[in-house]
């Protein structure tokens, strides 16, 4: 079998092996189709599964998602906020300074997540942006570790 790490645009020409091992970034869906004798195992982390099943029933006004917008981790969280929670909003933002424009005059329970791989210091921003609405805030250098 083979183990890939992306999906290439050569991807088509290579043999299709008997079995074939999926990481947790990809729509295992898609190699069922492609594949006929598949295994797939999941490789998602132990923190990813618990962030992505916090998502399911959650009840707020606004949902938001934290994360770097190519991290297929943050996109999957927000995938599964749309369909899973129960939240009257959500929204996928990269930092703090995303909310600038954005009316929370209707909002009154705010819940965050993030992606795993996103620092802590730019949701310590986002969370500290939300509680003062200080926009000086947003000027902050973080430190990123």
């Amino acid at each position: 079998g083979y183990v890939l790490d992306f999906i290439s645009e050569s991807f088509p020409d290579l043999p299709r092996p008997d079995v074939y091992y999926a990481g947790s970034s990809y729509d295992a869906h898609w190699f069922k189709e492609y594949f006929k004798n598949i295994i797939i195992e999941n490789s998602t982390c132990i923190s990813t599964t618990k962030r992505e099943e916090s998502l399911y029933n959650v009840r707020c006004d606004l949902l938001i998602v934290v994360g770097d917008p190519k991290s297929s981790n943050t996109k999957n969280l927000y995938i599964i906020a749309k369909e899973k929670s129960l939240a009257k909003e959500v929204i996928f933002i990269e930092s703090a300074k995303d909310l600038i424009n954005y009316d929370f005059s209707h909002i009154d329970l705010i819940y965050i997540t993030s992606g795993a791989s996103t620092p802590s210091a730019i949701v310590d921003q986002v969370i500290k942006y939300l509680n003062t609405n200080d926009k000086s805030i947003l000027n902050e250098e973080l430190i990123v570790i």
